[in-house]
């Protein structure tokens, strides 16, 4: 699919074939991850049960349910147009790959090695792990170039529909006011003492969390732990982007270090579950500023103006991409063994 991505984007390639070209890749995806069986992925078994239930009660929208406003409108449409199971879990992957699909194309220096990244890193396997917070980070993903604009109004109203689906993604919008500074001492301190405090006084971040949903209280009694080859990554992600700051042409450091600055946050947040030996669904908070990712390396290697660096780093991002990838289905589970609904 990546290679049929870069074919899409040569320029010998006509414009119509070029998007013949996106939109049989976008249907790919949105196929293999529509026809999942309900085994792949850990909660897909929870909202096909959900799907079915409706389904037997003749409901088009789910009254008792406690799912986000979102997710609700979703199972409604999937009810209303008398889909089955695979249909339902076609609708959420069809959105998913379509908001990735618009924010690459239209903003990415380099939008088939964005693919990639969404594809390696895991952004687009996600929905299919968490269903409602993987369509909150799909929408999350449309703000961003609104980030970068300095819209924040635009940017606002995103995170809001992006919380209707998962009431996380609202967090995501003070948050704006940072990542606006860019990489600063005041930027990286303060998210530094920001991930100390959740450290030590995690019982009292939890309880606030709760405000948002009662669940997250929970989480401070929770011991499961893990993700540390994937901080160990993003650890030296963060470190290697940083580094090579100089590199990239000073007109687009401005978008940078935004950019850079998301994925710092992100790589704290792994940091900070790790060495404090938090509950390690956590992490998933650190989906939406770590997909600045899918932006960042393109943004490096296509600023490059000599030809080698330019090579090194595309390199350089394909290996990490794939060291990553299988660093993550290995260690999160429900991904493998793939299997399709008959």
């Amino acid at each position: 699919m990546t290679a049929l991505a870069f074919a899409a984007q040569s320029p010998r390639v006509a414009a119509r074939p070029s998007a013949a070209i996106w939109l049989l890749t976008l249907v790919m995806l949105v196929i293999f991850a529509g026809i999942r069986a309900n085994e792949v992925g850990a909660d897909t078994q929870v909202y096909v049960s959900r799907y079915e239930f409706l389904q037997s009660q003749l409901q088009i929208w789910d009254v008792r349910g406690s799912a986000e406003i979102g997710v609700k409108a979703v199972y409604a449409v999937a009810l209303a147009l008398q889909f089955e199971v695979t249909g339902f879990l076609v609708v959420v992957s069809a959105i998913v790959v379509a908001c990735y699909f618009h924010s690459i194309i239209r903003y990415s220096a380099n939008p088939a090695l964005s693919l990639f990244l969404l594809i390696a890193l895991g952004f687009f396997l996600f929905h299919m792990n968490g269903l409602r917070q993987g369509l909150a980070a799909a929408v999350f993903i449309l703000a961003v170039p609104q980030l970068l604009r300095g819209k924040f109004w635009h940017y606002a109203l995103l995170c809001l529909l992006a919380g209707t689906f998962h009431v996380s993604a609202l967090v995501m919008i003070p948050l704006y006011f940072v990542f606006r500074r860019g990489v600063s001492p005041l930027t990286v301190g303060s998210m530094i003492i920001a991930c100390t405090l959740i450290t030590f006084f995690p019982e009292d971040v939890f309880r606030f969390a709760g405000l948002l949903n009662e669940r997250y209280e929970t989480y401070a009694e929770r011991n499961e732990t893990g993700a540390t080859l994937l901080t160990a990554f993003f650890v030296l992600s963060s470190v290697g982007l940083a580094a090579v700051r100089s590199f990239v042409l000073a007109a687009v450091w401005p978008d940078y270090d935004k950019l850079l600055a998301m994925v710092i946050l992100g790589t704290l947040i792994y940091l900070t579950v790790t060495m404090a030996g938090l509950y390690v669904e956590i992490t998933r908070m650190a989906i939406y500023p770590l997909q600045a990712l899918i932006f960042i390396w393109p943004l490096l290697i296509m600023s490059q103006t000599n030809s080698k660096n330019q090579a090194f780093f595309l390199i350089v991002s394909v290996i990490s991409g794939l060291v990553f990838y299988i660093a993550f289905i290995s260690q999160i589970g429900g991904y493998i063994p793939y299997a399709a609904r008959l």
